[in-house]
């Protein structure tokens, strides 16, 4: 460290101080020095988050960084991947305990879209309060009678994608009437969708966010050819993530990667941790997916598997992350 710059690095953008925006100038993030102090400047709180989340990277390719008052230590250009995150968060479970967990896995990864699972009324308004407006999310609840509503809901950052359009379709022979459901189905369930313009390149995807039915394999055969049916009338990338309740050997996992790929299967780099974590009671199974069209590259898959502080569960399901490309 030079003489006479402090040590500790100040998140900031040209919102929260004009002495960064000269430093920025027309890069989407930079690190220097400003009065004395170690900035990381990003344009928004989005870039900004992802500029944080890559540092490390940046830095351990650079070996050392000279940094000089004034000056531009090095500089953030994000690619055109897209982290997609799927993550099933145990309803209202334990919620105090576990919801700082649940935004510690969520922070951590970084995701560009993800959904979630088994999202409530509570959880909404968290992560309403906690993402401010880096993310923007869209999904109805389900809608069941004598439940309190349960969200597969879709989030994007805004300063990454455009919303084009988005709807909550109900896994049922009456997709567009709220609360319906097959008769084997022990719950209602829903699908979340989203059609997001890619700000860097323009490209548009189909984003699909579900769980399936936990009880009857019949139902969730016939949940799933909803799902296709919604994605055959798409021609762009489509990706859907979700809580199948369905193992590797069954069915639905067949009939869904006939007509995409697993991207924990294809991806280089890849994870083979349980999804399904029992919240460390009997041993995991897989049960959550990323599926991707053949008009997307799995560059990466990763199980999240850390417990928060080394010793809560976020969820009884583990995130799982993968770094994607639309081709």
């Amino acid at each position: 460290m030079a003489p006479g710059i402090q040590g500790d690095v100040i998140l900031t953008t040209p919102a929260d101080t004009p002495d960064c925006a000269s430093l920025l100038g027309d890069r989407e993030a930079v690190l220097g020095v400003v009065n004395g102090q170690v900035m990381l400047a990003a344009r928004n709180a989005g870039q900004l988050l992802s500029a944080a989340y890559n540092l490390c990277d940046i830095l351990s390719s650079l070996g050392s960084v000279a940094l000089e008052p004034g000056k531009i230590a090095c500089e953030y250009t994000p690619d055109d991947s897209i982290r997609v995150m799927s993550f099933n968060i145990l309803g209202t479970t334990d919620i105090d305990k576990r919801r700082a967990a649940v935004m510690w896995v969520i922070a951590g990864n970084c995701p560009d879209v993800f959904g979630i699972q088994e999202g409530k009324d509570e959880w909404l308004s968290y992560f309403a309060d906690g993402f401010g407006d880096i993310y923007s999310c869209v999904g109805k609840g389900t809608s069941e009678k004598g439940y309190t509503a349960t969200y597969d809901n879709i989030y994007y950052r805004t300063d990454r994608f455009e919303l084009v359009r988005s709807d909550t379709i109900w896994l049922s022979d009456t997709t567009d009437v709220p609360g319906s459901k097959f008769e084997e189905s022990k719950r209602v369930r829903i699908a979340t969708y989203a059609v997001l313009r890619d700000k860097l390149g323009g490209a548009e995807l189909l984003f699909v966010n579900t769980h399936l039915d936990n009880a009857s394999a019949v139902a969730r055969d016939k949940q799933a050819r909803v799902l296709l049916e919604l994605l055959a009338g798409y021609e762009g990338a489509e990706i859907v993530t979700g809580d199948f309740n369905s193992g590797t050997t069954s069915d639905v996992y067949k009939d869904m990667t006939a007509a995409l790929s697993d991207a924990r299967a294809v991806a280089a780099d890849s994870d083979t941790a349980p999804t399904y974590n029992r919240l460390g009671s009997g041993t995991g199974t897989f049960l959550d997916y990323i599926f991707i069209s053949d008009k997307v590259d799995a560059l990466s898959f990763r199980v999240a598997t850390s417990l928060y502080g080394g010793s809560v569960y976020p969820s009884d399901h583990n995130a799982i992350v993968a770094n994607l490309r639309i081709k």
